[in-house]
């Protein structure tokens, strides 16, 4: 380590580094791209998935507001 060089101790660490685990890094092979696209395709359908739960409970629960609205006693 160079004790003229502020950053000597990050250099050796990022040198020191499996570069694929940086996940701020670019894909530089054909085959890191294409994991990353599946990855991204499965969050996709995950992301997709619960979306159409909170949409099927967001309905859900304006129909039990209809119900209670409507057992409510009318106003006087």
């Amino acid at each position: 380590m160079d004790d003229n060089n502020p950053f000597a101790a990050w250099q050796d660490i990022w040198l020191q580094t499996n570069r694929p685990q940086i996940p701020f890094l670019p894909p530089t092979t054909l085959e890191e791209v294409e994991k990353r696209l599946l990855e991204l395709h499965s969050v996709e359908i995950w992301l997709q998935a619960q979306q159409q739960a909170i949409q099927l409970q967001k309905t859900l629960l304006n129909q039990q507001k209809l119900v209670l609205q409507s057992m409510q006693p009318p106003p006087k």
